[in-house]
């Protein structure tokens, strides 16, 4: 029994990010170069995969979202005892987003580039090689 595209398409673009946000976790990298590097290719790789099983349209706004969530996720243990550093929600929601967005950037610059990528592969592949 295999799994349905759609679960399969949801675990490619969540653990990646997860796995890399834990590992900025545990070795207290202040950069997030983990969550960066898991967000670009659970991005790239989910595109891929979403488009060759018709799942492009969930998948294509959730890189940022997943991002969000990792870094709101990330940063609450390492908060200590007030898990919103004493802020107000609103607050530490925005410090998330915005400490996040240039990540959420390239992820969702990734997705565009795969698109982009099939796109010329499938007008080029519609020449037959005769130009």
């Amino acid at each position: 029994m295999t799994a349905p595209p759609g679960a399969v398409t949801a675990a490619i673009v969540l653990v990646p990010p997860a796995l890399g946000g834990g590992l900025d976790l545990l070795t207290g990298s202040a950069h997030g170069w983990g969550l960066a590097v898991g967000a670009v290719l659970a991005a790239v790789w989910g595109t891929v995969f979403a488009a060759a099983h018709s799942g492009l349209s969930w998948v294509i706004p959730l890189p940022p979202l997943v991002v969000f969530a990792v870094t709101a996720a990330v940063s609450l243990p390492s908060a200590g005892t007030s898990p919103l550093y004493g802020r107000p929600l609103a607050t530490a929601l925005a410090r998330w987003a915005i400490d996040s967005f240039p990540v959420m950037v390239a992820a969702e610059c990734a997705v565009l580039a795969v698109l982009v990528l099939r796109g010329i592969r499938a007008l080029g592949g519609g020449r037959n090689g005769h130009g």
